[in-house]
């Protein structure tokens, strides 16, 4: 129970005049703090940048990160907003996934599997003959099989096969 019964990172702005970045796991973790000049009624631009375990935050668009961190705790997630003991808004949220998603192709006789990690949420497997050409979603179902998702089909007598990923 309480405020801190989440599981992931904290980006924000602390009424006591400073930006800070923490870790939630069920406890509250301050993983950095720097001062900066908070005041009421006034909007603020935060952009939060995660690549691998390292956590950047940038405030109005500043070229360089105002806070740094190295935590690998939470290697993947989802993204939301909260307020605490304050009042906010928020406006134009945009989360983006920009590293690279790596789909495998696997030929074992007269079947092929795709992979790729289970970070990848809402995607789906299409396929198409020719890279120019139309393509169309793979009809079959893909499991979840540790960390990997997988789905499998028969080979079919086509010279070619392009496979790619889509969002859903």
């Amino acid at each position: 129970e309480g405020p801190d019964r989440a599981f992931g990172y904290y980006a924000g702005l602390d009424a006591d005049g400073s930006v800070l970045l923490g870790r939630m796991d069920n406890a509250w973790t301050l993983l950095a703090r720097r001062a900066f000049p908070v005041r009421t009624n006034t909007w603020y631009r935060l952009k939060v940048t995660m690549d691998g375990p390292r956590l950047r935050l940038f405030v109005n668009g500043a070229p360089t990160p105002h806070l740094s961190v190295t935590d690998p705790t939470h290697p993947r997630g989802q993204i939301g907003v909260r307020a605490f003991r304050a009042e906010a808004r928020f406006d134009n949220l945009v989360f983006s996934n920009t590293a690279p998603l790596r789909l495998n192709l696997r030929r074992e006789g007269e079947a092929w599997e795709l992979s790729w990690p289970e970070t990848a949420v809402n995607v789906r497997p299409h396929s198409a003959v020719r890279l120019t050409g139309p393509g169309e979603p793979v009809s079959r179902t893909a499991t979840l099989t540790g960390r990997t998702w997988r789905v499998h089909g028969p080979v079919t007598g086509e010279p070619a096969r392009f496979f790619w990923l889509e969002a859903d």
